[in-house]
């Protein structure tokens, strides 16, 4: 697998070993003056074509579309012309440089006008570079003018807009949206800091460990990387009549459940202390004494939820590890694991595990152990090292355990639990309630520079959130969705005072906090949903600091480079194509071969392992013979496609859009993917485009 997922690299540096072998006599003449006169012959011939008026048609082009866009904003305007304007660039730039390309070499021959340049003292490494410089620069002149363009148009309507916005504002000084507008400057350049990781928790953790609230979707990840001895132990403890088991020490908190959480408890059957009177030593009624539940009143006539988790076994890829569904049930018999009553600390609850999940387990090089928390009104309190695997060397043998992997950040420590909720459409999803009580999405900051401050002393964070299912909006509280943010200082131990975020779903709403709660650059951002009932959902790219405003010029000069690459590398293929191929040949597999990877990768789970079977299931194949038959020639297939997959340029690491729409600083690692691709696919192309010349007859 890992020789597959390098050959194109392996093929692309073969080609170039042979191309600087077999043309080393060519090589060593190549001369850039004769390079840079075939590329002007190249450019002025395309020039007298009048190309160039393709400039003033797209020009007119993005000026029709944006007045048929429909943003929701100003902010969101200037968003959307920025990406029509960027795409018509590419557009334009790519269809011209195919075309030029590729028609230039074959009528070159057809014509016979090659036979003078092949006569002279030119060799055809020159030619090739030639053409490709030539039709480079053609592009760069566009490029040129578009981005001028592109420059003044946003420009002109970023200044009418913001125009527009401080009239608003002015007018009305208590709508937030507005006034957060009138303090952005719209057409700019922002750097930020993403943030070290995102958990979704049941309370703040400030002077507390992590949390979780039961019955809101929530859970960790435990990392494991077992040992060839440790697995080694292991089978010769099961052999030995032992087994292997998934050991949870998890502390709670449990509080009485209101009138309405008694009935949801009722209907979602959850086991209590009525239907279990012996959890907790109690007497049939659900009395609990104060003794095992310290928390509570000593004597309770409400019936309590025992405290449940649920386990799930994952491999690096988050994919299951262990098929749950069918009759053998791979972890505790698939029944949930209750916990112990915890009247003084938290007792261990063991889980075990089948012979199917040891099997996976000591076959996995690393996998995860998910623990879901399932009781409602029950918080669960996670320590440092929560869950550990442990094995028995044989009946009545104290357990030997297996703590989780070493830290990624410090190898001598294991890892911490990673806290997750499930996911929805826009990301981890978070509960929200009136009180500010429900879900917590907790965003960690390390080693973050001083951000930018505004005049009044405030730093800009910027607050992406989805929502992922309403509630009641007819109340008053509930008209416009809202969250609580908190910025804490762990450094100070400070945590700034809240302030509430009116958003619209999956739209990057600015929040102002008094600087001094980032100095130092180690700080949590927590948000939690203020509307009842509503469910919100966060990705870890959702807060973000704004460390500094950039130049948006230099950030559309970058964005134009990455599209300028582009370029060159769609020319590089064109050329290779047309050596060898007429022009509308050379046209359509240029096509091809760029859009290739991105189909292979649009086709996404379809090339997967699997295909074969949904495929004979889809035609109602009956015949085992024919099935088979059926199967292995879609396997085939797909297989061959991802390994055609391996040789072609992925065109989506030109990625020229994305940032300079959202308006953030295009970072170098962008340019510098960019720049990788182009020349691990144009180099070897360049010199195979070169040796098909080479013994190509072209002249007499």
């Amino acid at each position: 697998m890992a020789l597959l997922e390098h050959l194109g690299w392996i093929v692309g540096g073969v080609i170039v070993l042979l191309g600087v072998v077999l043309g080393l006599p060519d090589l060593l003449r190549l001369s850039p003056r004769r390079v840079w006169a075939i590329s002007s012959v190249a450019f002025s011939e395309s020039i007298r074509r009048r190309v160039l008026w393709i400039t003033p048609l797209a020009m007119i082009g993005i000026l029709v579309v944006a007045q048929f866009l429909d943003p929701v904003d100003p902010a969101d305007a200037i968003r959307q012309t920025t990406k029509v304007c960027l795409f018509a660039t590419g557009l334009v730039v790519t269809v011209l440089a195919i075309i030029l390309a590729c028609t230039n070499l074959p009528k070159e021959i057809d014509s016979r006008v090659i036979y003078t340049i092949v006569t002279k003292p030119t060799t055809r490494l020159e030619i090739v570079f030639g053409k490709v410089l030539g039709f480079a620069r053609v592009s760069g002149t566009v490029l040129l003018i578009m981005g001028l363009f592109t420059l003044a148009y946003l420009q002109v309507r970023a200044w009418r807009a913001e125009s527009w916005v401080h009239e608003q504002a002015a007018v009305n000084p208590n709508d937030a949206s507005l006034q957060n507008l009138a303090r952005t400057r719209l057409l700019a350049t922002r750097s930020l800091a993403e943030p070290h990781a995102l958990s979704i928790l049941g309370r703040p953790p400030v002077d507390a460990p992590p949390s979780l609230t039961g019955g809101l979707s929530q859970y960790f990840l435990v990392p494991f990387e077992l040992s060839a001895k440790e697995k080694e132990d292991v089978l010769g403890a099961v052999n030995a009549g032992g087994g292997l088991m998934i050991l949870n020490t998890i502390g709670y908190e449990q509080r009485v459940p209101t009138p309405e959480e008694q009935k949801n408890i009722r209907d979602l059957r959850v086991p209590t202390t009525e239907t279990d009177p012996g959890w907790a030593g109690g007497a049939a009624g659900g009395g609990t004494g104060g003794g095992v539940l310290p928390t509570l009143p000593s004597a309770l006539s409400v019936p309590l939820p025992i405290p449940r988790i649920e386990l799930h076994l994952f491999d690096k890829n988050m994919n299951p590890l262990v098929d749950e569904s069918g009759k053998d049930k791979p972890i505790n018999n698939g029944d949930p694991v209750v916990l112990p009553p915890n009247g003084s600390k938290p007792m261990p609850a063991p889980a075990f595990l089948s012979a199917q999940a040891v099997e996976k387990i000591i076959n996995a090089d690393r996998f995860y152990v998910s623990v879901e928390v399932t009781t409602p009104t029950v918080t669960y309190v996670i320590g440092e090292m929560p869950t550990v695997l442990a094995y028995l060397t044989g009946p009545g043998q104290d357990p030997k355990k297996i703590e989780p992997a070493p830290s990624p950040d410090d190898p001598k420590r294991v890892s911490e639990p990673l806290f997750q909720s499930h996911r929805g459409k826009y990301g981890m999803q978070i509960k929200g309630r009136a009180d500010g009580k429900g879900g917590v999405a907790a965003f960690t900051f390390k080693n973050v520079d001083v951000p930018e401050v505004t005049p009044d002393g405030q730093a800009t964070l910027e607050t992406r959130v989805g929502i992922e299912s309403a509630t009641d909006f007819e109340t008053e509280a509930n008209i416009v969705p809202r969250m609580s943010l908190t910025v804490f200082n762990r450094a100070s131990r400070k945590t700034s005072p809240p302030v509430q975020v009116a958003f619209e779903s999956g739209r990057i709403t600015p929040t102002h906090v008094p600087v001094e709660y980032f100095r130092g650059g180690n700080f949590d951002v927590f948000l939690t949903g203020l509307n009842e009932g509503m469910w919100y959902s966060a990705e870890e790219g959702g807060v973000a600091v704004v460390r500094a405003q950039r130049s948006f010029a230099l950030n559309l000069a970058k964005s134009m480079l990455i599209i300028w690459l582009m370029a060159i590398l769609v020319v590089v293929v064109a050329v290779f194509t047309s050596t060898f191929l007429s022009w509308p040949i050379a046209v359509v597999l240029t096509v091809v071969i760029l859009l290739g990877h991105w189909g292979v990768d649009q086709l996404g789970d379809a090339t997967g392992s699997g295909i074969g079977q949904e495929v004979t299931q889809g035609m109602g194949l009956d015949d085992p013979t024919t099935a088979r038959i059926v199967r292995t020639s879609v396997g085939a297939l797909t297989s061959a496609l991802n390994f055609v997959s391996a040789f072609l340029p992925d065109l989506s690491r030109f990625n020229a859009t994305d940032h300079i729409e959202r308006g953030v600083s295009i970072p170098a690692s962008t340019v510098a993917d960019a720049v990788k691709v182009l020349v691990g696919y144009g180099l070897p192309m360049t010199l195979l485009a070169y040796l098909i010349l080479r013994k190509k007859e072209v002249a007499p």
